[in-house]
């Protein structure tokens, strides 16, 4: 056999292309919206709250700024550029835009692999970034208010912040976030499937 005849022969194999049913982008289409859903749900109760925090912060400051240091004053401020930005990252990870059959292509897969692996970054790096600073903030307010205070006081008021900031994060990191990290990977996974699918088409 010549080498025309071993590529004409090697050309007539069958090619064994993955099957990318429409059911398939359906299914992973309702998955994807499932999870923005769960996401924007989370997203407007965080902002709510953080609002309130704002209000709350807001009047402290009012109220007791006289007769204080700039750590004070300083860490409530650095709590509001703080929060502003940990809300700004957070609706970064939120895509507006509909997964649907028709839009199922590389370019828009690629895109919202993009958000799921910001929305995991969140989760696993910037949330303890975001937990230190906050907890460094309150160490800072905490020694502005009592300065005057007691060493038992000095001691108890920073342990106890420090016990549920840090409580509620490991928390959080091995309960509902261990449970959002699975469902982010798991469409991750599938999103990296299809787009190989239909790279191989």
């Amino acid at each position: 056999m010549d080498f025309d005849e071993l590529q004409k022969s090697w050309k007539a194999q069958p090619v064994d292309i993955p099957e990318l049913k429409p059911e398939m982008i359906d299914e992973l289409a309702s998955k994807w919206t499932k999870q923005q859903r769960k996401l924007k749900r989370v997203n407007i109760f965080v902002s709510v709250t953080f609002l309130l925090v704002f209000v709350d912060l807001g009047w402290v400051y009012c109220s007791f700024h006289e007769g204080h240091t700039i750590f004070f004053g300083g860490s409530i401020f650095m709590m509001f550029v703080m929060m502003c930005i940990y809300l700004a990252m957070l609706w970064r990870g939120l895509s507006f835009d509909k997964f649907t059959a028709d839009t199922a292509s590389n370019i828009y897969l690629d895109k919202y692999i993009r958000k799921l692996r910001w929305q995991r970054m969140l989760i696993t790096r910037y949330s303890w970034i975001y937990a230190f600073m906050l907890w460094l903030l309150f160490m800072f307010y905490c020694y502005d208010v009592t300065m005057k205070g007691s060493l038992q006081m000095k001691l108890i008021i920073p342990a106890v912040i420090s016990i549920y900031i840090w409580g509620m994060q490991l928390l959080m990191r091995f309960t509902k976030k261990k449970k959002q990290l699975k469902n982010i990977d798991d469409l991750i996974a599938e999103m990296t499937e299809m787009k190989e699918r239909m790279d191989a088409l």
